[in-house]
């Protein structure tokens, strides 16, 4: 809902999830969505070269829960 909350989720991805890659943040008018016409919003998750999650259209469609189940099996 605001750039902090998003700011949060970022954190605590790369936290908790000990990522080590880059992560975009895009700003609350979407300039990078728009820039790079990522629309329909969808979070994705690629190991390898293969997508090992597809989420739903966003924002309505964005399910953090599956989003750690996910993330969690790619460390298990």
């Amino acid at each position: 809902k605001t750039l902090e909350d998003r700011q949060q989720m970022v954190t605590w991805l790369v936290e908790q999830k000990d990522f080590q890659m880059p992560i975009v943040l895009d700003t609350l008018d979407d300039t990078l969505m728009r820039a790079y016409n990522a629309w329909p919003i969808r979070l994705y998750i690629l190991r390898a070269g293969n997508i090992v999650y597809q989420g739903k259209q966003g924002p309505f469609g964005y399910a953090p829960d599956e989003v750690d189940e996910a993330l969690n099996n790619l460390l298990s």
